[in-house]
């Protein structure tokens, strides 16, 4: 097999040369390569064994579903705050601008409309820019809906959503929400919404009219406090993680406990490898690796457990 190596000059140039046999008949050859036209020419010794015109294919980055527009036709996502991806693969978006909820699949690679879509209004068939999303093990779709400052739950077919939280108005008393952004449902059934007005993840027992502060409440930097949290995960062992957007951090409540453990970031705002900068969301994987959507830098960060260094 011919050895490759490639120099890179500068950041619109790399220069490659190959070296070894072509087949396995071919003694060693050493092959140049040139810019316009892109030539590649292989000799054997001083003698040219072939030359040839180099062809090249760019590719791009896919999109698995939507592209921005103006237009609200399924296949266009207008400033998506919330996405889920079920067993079977398909994809939940929250079209926020456009107050709904498309899904993508193999089935409709142009998405459909399965909540909202109904103007924007605080029916319960309606949605005011939609953000996180959140399913059960039963296929219950969760949405937050911000500008309702409540959450809903829309049953697997349905197009119509139960309130589970919130929707008594924005305030801050146990029964409201202000500007919800994130939710999650534990396998208990549980729901944890982040309360970003209200600097608190709330817990809601589905049924229940208000629900209970497990971490904030209190805007702040200290380990009792959050401020503008807005992603919320909840990992099989009832730990409770929290990105919190204002202090540029991921805290970590352990179950029953109003401290919380920054377990990313927390060293400033910034883009080092140690720094965050208004993290919007939080995942943890089941062998504890921590990945963040860290927004103010554009990247997504991966975290090891335990450690406060990015890997």
């Amino acid at each position: 097999m011919p050895f490759i190596s490639a120099f890179a000059v500068n950041a619109q140039c790399v220069f490659v040369s190959i070296t070894g046999p072509r087949c396995a008949s071919d003694g060693n050859l050493v092959a140049t390569f040139s810019r316009s036209p892109f030539i590649v020419e292989w000799k054997f010794g001083n003698t040219v064994a072939q030359k040839q015109t180099a062809s090249w294919t760019n590719y791009a980055i896919p999109v698995v579903s939507g592209t921005y527009n103006s237009a609200p036709t399924t296949n266009r996502i207008t400033g998506s705050a919330g996405v889920w991806v079920d067993n079977a693969g398909e994809i939940y978006v929250s079209d926020t601008v456009n107050q709904r909820i498309v899904a993508f699949s193999k089935a409709f690679p142009d998405g459909r409309t399965i909540a909202g879509g109904n103007g924007n209004g605080n029916g319960n068939n309606q949605l005011s820019r939609p953000a996180g999303l959140c399913m059960d093990a039963f296929g219950n779709l969760f949405v937050v809906d911000g500008n309702n400052n409540r959450v809903l739950r829309f049953a697997p077919g349905s197009t119509v959503g139960f309130p589970i939280a919130g929707g008594n108005g924005n305030g801050s008393a146990a029964n409201q929400l202000s500007n919800p952004r994130d939710v999650w449902v534990d396998a208990n059934g549980f729901v944890y919404v982040a309360d970003a007005g209200n600097h608190r993840i709330q817990k809601w027992a589905q049924g229940a009219t208000s629900g209970q502060t497990i971490a904030g409440g209190f805007q702040g930097s200290d380990s009792a406090s959050l401020n503008s949290p807005q992603g919320v995960f909840v990992d099989q062992q009832f730990n409770v993680y929290v990105a919190d957007s204002g202090n540029h951090r991921i805290q970590k409540y352990t179950p029953n406990n109003f401290y919380g453990k920054t377990v990313a970031g927390g060293n400033g705002k910034g883009a080092y490898a140690v720094q965050l900068d208004k993290p919007v969301d939080v995942w943890v994987d089941a062998v504890g690796e921590i990945y963040v959507l860290d927004a103010g830098n554009s990247r997504v960060q991966k975290w090891t457990a335990n450690s406060l260094y990015v890997t």
